[in-house]
């Protein structure tokens, strides 16, 4: 065989240094602030790009107020440019009008209450792997098996766990592996023998010093347990223990403003007030017993249900969501509210349902007058002229299955249902007078939806019962596609989750296109689908940067998943 020439291989070798062209760089001369001046015109990905470029244009492409505008110009000013204030004000002719006001900051008022500490960078990428459904997923596990259902809650970050033998637990969700603080249960009825149930929880801020978090907890036997938690020092501190064995098992809390709303089993709804003590001898604020104000007993109250609290100006808002039966239209929503002034006085009560809005054609709309000939017709027996028709109305949407679960958060009202969809109402509540609007239906998922949670900033997120599909809605762009259409895209409505670390896909794209594969293959395969499968038991909770579920081992414990979107 024939050698290789040495002088020819050295010949093709490419040269040991590149020669450039002696260009002249325009760019170095120039100042920091004509620089970010001229890459503000640059859209996201060249940006990205000239922070490798060398150590100078890292720094400058990478500038928080370059990137602030940035955001602004995303997600800012679509969302203000939808008010109806706009073109009385004639902002819109005028392009993007960046400014420092909150008031052009709608919906991320936020960000700007501390503008030197927010990385403007990382709130882009962060809204914008929500809005693709980018995210990390991360799991622990909470409870073995034969363990009662485990209650979590997410409050700003940190995932508070309540259950029979390990008590009260917190959880970083930047760091879920680590047990940060726990404590024990303390009801009042509670035998020594028998572990204490949780059976409802609530998070809020500690009504006497705001850094602190405030938990509700209540029990089976029907008392309520309040505990506050130290995000700084990472401690749980008991405060006190409240009886109310005669109302039955806590089914459901609400907690905000030093205000605690509680359904218990038996169907009675109870509202009490958290009053702050400062004549304790050790000379510190601390709470005093809770104050029952009002007490009601519901006659047909059935689950799924939703509690909320809000403050106003001037009122305090105690609300409850639940659904019912009714004949003629099938399963119905209604909207119970309890509003107080600032001392604790009750000032109402006022009640709305959604029976009038389901048979209203138009989506989001006042009542019309489908419903006033809905109301005529079934309320009097009035004789109808010659030749007039006889309008049988039927229900634009009808239930005949109750919903799997309902967020209520002011002003946005959502339902979940078995046939794969969601509904969606408004609620307008003033100083007179308290509707529901119109209901519209989202669709997206493939299969039955077990739990949705709704934001008071028009972001909801939705987990399907296979526990396959969780799903983002921005239900601010789903109102504004509504109103210009009776049939929104389907693609626009919402945002599959699609963790990067779960290769799902991949998995499954093993299988041939024959359907032909080795026999451990297929074992691993169906045993990775029947794990993720029939899992999820609903939506726990989420917030600007994670969404948090609880779902099942195949083995009967108890993991919960961080979907990480930073």
């Amino acid at each position: 065989m024939l050698k290789r020439n040495r002088d020819a291989t050295l010949a093709e070798a490419p040269p040991a240094k590149r020669t450039r062209p002696n260009q002249l760089d325009l760019l170095s001369s120039l100042s920091d602030e004509v620089i970010l001046h001229i890459l503000s015109f640059l859209p996201i990905t060249s940006l990205s790009i000239c922070q490798r470029i060398s150590h100078r244009f890292h720094v400058l492409a990478g500038d928080s107020a370059l990137w602030k505008r940035k955001y602004y110009s995303r997600w800012v000013w679509p969302r203000f440019r939808r008010a109806q204030h706009l073109r009385e004000s004639g902002l819109l002719a005028n392009g993007v009008n960046f400014g420092q006001r909150s008031s052009k900051w709608v919906g991320h008022e936020h960000l700007i209450e501390n503008p030197q500490r927010t990385n403007w960078k990382k709130q882009y990428r962060l809204r914008h792997n929500w809005s693709k459904g980018l995210c990390r997923l991360t799991e622990v596990e909470v409870a073995q098996p034969l363990i009662p259902t485990v209650l979590v809650k997410l409050y700003k970050s940190v995932a508070f766990t309540a259950d029979s033998s390990h008590g009260l637990r917190a959880w970083s969700t930047k760091d879920m592996k680590v047990c940060l603080a726990s404590i024990a249960l303390h009801p009042v009825t509670n035998a020594d023998s028998e572990p204490a149930i949780p059976t409802a929880i609530a998070v809020g801020p500690y009504s006497i010093t705001p850094n602190l978090f405030e938990l509700a907890i209540g029990y089976e036997t029907g008392d309520i347990s309040l505990y506050t938690f130290n995000p700084s020092t990472w401690r749980f501190s008991h405060h006190l223990s409240y009886s109310a064995t005669s109302y039955g098992a806590i089914s459901a809390l609400a907690f905000s403003s030093g205000y605690i709303l509680a359904l218990s089993q038996n169907q009675t709804l109870s509202l009490f007030r958290l009053s702050s003590n400062l004549e304790s001898q050790s000379g510190e604020s601390t709470l005093a017993p809770l104050q029952l104000i009002t007490s009601l007993k519901a006659s047909n109250i059935l689950a799924p249900l939703s509690l909320s609290i809000r403050t106003s100006s001037s009122d305090v808002i105690a609300a409850v969501a639940y659904s019912f039966s009714q004949i003629g239209c099938g399963w119905s929503i209604g909207l119970q509210e309890l509003r107080l002034n600032q001392q604790g006085d009750i000032l109402g009560s006022r009640l709305a349902t959604t029976i009038d809005s389901q048979f209203t054609e138009g989506p989001f709309n006042t009542l019309s007058d489908t419903e006033h000939l809905f109301k005529s017709h079934s309320t009097s027996a009035r004789p109808k002229a010659k030749g007039a028709v006889t309008a049988f109305l039927t229900p634009s949407l009808s239930y005949t299955r109750p919903p799997t679960s309902l967020s209520y958060s002011h002003p946005y009202l959502l339902a979940s249902h078995a046939d794969n969809t969601l509904t969606m109402y408004l609620v307008v509540s003033t100083s007179r007078s308290l509707t529901i609007k119109t209901g519209g239906r989202l669709w997206g998922h493939t299969s039955s939806v077990s739990g949705v949670q709704v934001s008071d900033r028009g972001k909801a997120v939705s987990v399907s019962a296979q526990g396959d599909d969780i799903r983002i809605w921005e239900l601010e762009d789903v109102v504004s596609t509504h109103r210009t259409s009776r049939r929104p895209r389907q693609s626009e409505s919402s945002v599959q989750v699609n963790p990067e670390n779960i290769k799902t896909q991949q998995t499954l794209s093993k299988l041939d296109k024959r359907g032909q594969m080795r026999n451990d293959d297929a074992k691993f395969i169906f045993e990775d689908v029947s794990h993720t499968l029939a899992k999820i038991r609903g939506v726990v909770g989420f917030d600007d940067e994670q969404v948090v579920v609880l779902r099942e081992h195949d083995l009967g414990s108890q993991l919960l998943d961080c979907y990480d979107f930073t």
